[in-house]
């Protein structure tokens, strides 16, 4: 099957400037964030590659590192950033759907970061399912994302028309579909994922908090 219409090729090479710039560095604060949780040895999947800069922070630290992606393109710009990291080797690189990556249970740590809200909200709730079959009981799930909206009634307003600009921008240039924020916490424990950990972060490191980090552990089967 095809899980995503999406074409991110025309920006691949813009894709890691223009999340820098329009997130004041946050979107790699998040990630980098996530490398604390990663050991030696770990077997770990990155679902949608990026600009694959935590995919070569998880090498680094001794991971044994998957990623998955459907835009080539994508996957062509962050292997030069794997080979001059000199990580090249310790990374498995899979082009093709991530819903036809099928390893139930094979995983220690399955990481999606800004990839979920590049789907519907009928198909995103399939995907996390799809992504969670692939990890071991009491393994880690992490995502780095948009936070979901605020209760105060303007940083509700100026949140949605921040994450508006991005979702019209992606929607042009690359297809992605029309969607609100994802609340990522109202599907974990469907999936048998008990979130230990969300960390927020600040716009440019000092303005609102509008990203957000999760950290999950995968629950035994005999107990879901």
């Amino acid at each position: 099957m095809n899980s995503a219409n999406t074409d991110y090729s025309s920006v691949a090479n813009l894709y890691d400037s223009l999340g820098h710039i329009y997130s004041g560095g946050q979107i790699a604060a998040t990630k980098a964030s996530q490398i604390n949780h990663i050991s030696t040895g770990d077997r770990v999947l990155y679902a949608g590659v990026g600009g694959g800069e935590d995919a070569r922070l998880a090498a680094k630290a001794g991971a044994k590192v998957t990623v998955v992606d459907l835009s080539q393109a994508m996957l062509d710009r962050a292997i030069v950033g794997f080979e001059r990291a000199g990580v090249r080797d310790d990374i498995e690189v899979i082009c093709g759907d991530i819903m036809e990556h099928t390893r139930h249970g094979h995983y220690d740590v399955v990481v999606a970061n800004f990839f979920l809200n590049v789907f519907d909200t009928e198909l995103m709730p399939q995907v996390m399912k799809h992504l969670a079959l692939q990890l071991r009981d009491g393994g880690t799930f992490m995502i780095a994302d948009f936070r979901p909206l605020s209760d105060a009634w303007v940083d509700r307003g100026l949140q949605q028309l921040y994450f508006g600009c991005a979702n019209a921008v992606f929607r042009l240039v690359a297809n992605n579909p029309f969607h609100p924020i994802y609340d990522y916490d109202q599907h974990l424990p469907d999936y048998g994922l008990m979130t230990q950990e969300r960390r927020d972060f600040r716009l440019f490191g000092r303005g609102p908090s509008w990203y957000r980090t999760w950290r999950a552990t995968k629950q035994s089967s005999q107990n879901n």
